[in-house]
């Protein structure tokens, strides 16, 4: 989409209302994978119950005696005619198993059922109507471009939107201007601006190294400033912050012999994990927050004779659960600097 900007700060009304917008996203987010997981665990567990039916209980039938072959048909509750040979004996119990498994097998697709019906419907509850993708922009020249989809039903159309550069503050949620029926409603959450957070005591010694070619800088009108360039010096500070936040986190990135503006660390942690992601140049936010909202750095500014069709707005977001704080796409240069380290502007 094509963003404008707002002005200055906004009020408390509207800010509680981005807010229980930006919590629902990521609450969506957190039970998409919750439920994704979910999934896999029951899918693997499903393959083991089939693999024990398999071979439980495959002790040779006939070794035991007609007496012993009784007593395990009576234990299952079957009382067989007392014509019954040992042959028949031994059918009749693998028969009895056989409907156990079933029973068994009914009885837990039920329970599975169940549950994936409930997560079904809590994921529901929080499910934007809308998906946004990055893709060729149709301003001519931009590069790529944000689009937003409009989901209805089983159907889904395209909102007016395009997007390259820059112009939506990280954790600066982009609201809609619907220009059409099919647009999503005023005022919705579309995006969020990701990168690494500058506080106005970082700008004189950060400045020099990161503003050179990027148009990836977006102040807010508290002073801060954020940048969502993921290349060069821009990347290595943020790489460089990441790890200091994420100890157990390894990522694989070449790193050229350059001064670069480096954080304070707050603590010293060996790396010993290995993330899917890396933070080579020109990485992927969406994939590092898992947070495929972090887009906002993409949406280009309106051709000229175009009106905005989506605004930023500065919001300080403070999530109300540990599972959220993962998806807000911002990290501090010097947390030390910022008046709380739970807040983000989005």
């Amino acid at each position: 989409g094509s963003t404008g900007r707002s002005g200055g700060a906004i009020s408390e009304r509207t800010r509680n209302a981005l807010c229980k917008q930006v919590a629902s996203m990521f609450e969506y987010l957190h039970l998409s994978l919750a439920h994704a997981k979910e999934e896999a665990l029951e899918a693997d567990a499903v393959v083991k119950q089939q693999d024990s039916q398999t071979w439980r209980g495959q002790l040779d039938l006939w070794s035991l005696s007609q007496a012993a072959l009784l007593a395990m048909l009576r234990r299952k509750g079957v009382t067989p005619p007392p014509t019954y040979e040992t042959s028949d004996l031994v059918l009749l119990i693998q028969q009895t198993q056989t409907w156990e498994r079933v029973r068994e097998r009914e009885e837990s697709e039920r329970q599975l059922q169940t549950a994936r019906t409930a997560r079904q419907h809590a994921l529901t509850a929080v499910k934007p109507k809308f998906r946004v993708e990055c893709r060729a922009s149709s301003v001519t020249g931009a590069g790529d471009g944000v689009f937003v989809v409009v989901d209805s039903g089983a159907a889904s159309e395209e909102a007016t939107t395009t997007a390259t550069t820059t112009t939506t503050p990280p954790t600066t949620p982009t609201t809609t201007t619907p220009t059409h029926t099919k647009s999503v409603a005023r005022g919705t959450v579309l995006a969020l601006y990701p990168g690494l957070v500058y506080a106005p005591e970082d700008m004189a010694s950060v400045y020099p190294h990161i503003y050179i070619g990027n148009s990836y800088l977006l102040s807010r009108h508290d002073g801060a400033m954020i940048d969502a360039n993921s290349s060069g010096l821009s990347n290595r500070a943020f790489k460089s912050c990441y790890m200091r936040d994420h100890p157990s986190a390894t990522h694989t990135t070449h790193t050229p012999q350059t001064t670069t503006p480096t954080a304070t660390p707050t603590h010293t942690t060996t790396h010993t994990a290995t993330t899917t992601h890396t933070l080579e140049d020109g990485f992927d936010y969406a994939a590092v927050f898992g947070n495929p909202f972090a887009v906002g750095h993409k949406v280009n500014h309106p051709p000229p004779g175009t009106r905005p069709n989506v605004v930023c707005v500065d919001l300080e977001y403070t999530p109300h659960t540990t599972h959220h704080t993962h998806y807000i796409p911002n990290i501090y240069f010097r947390p030390e600097h910022h008046t709380t380290t739970t807040t983000t502007t989005t």
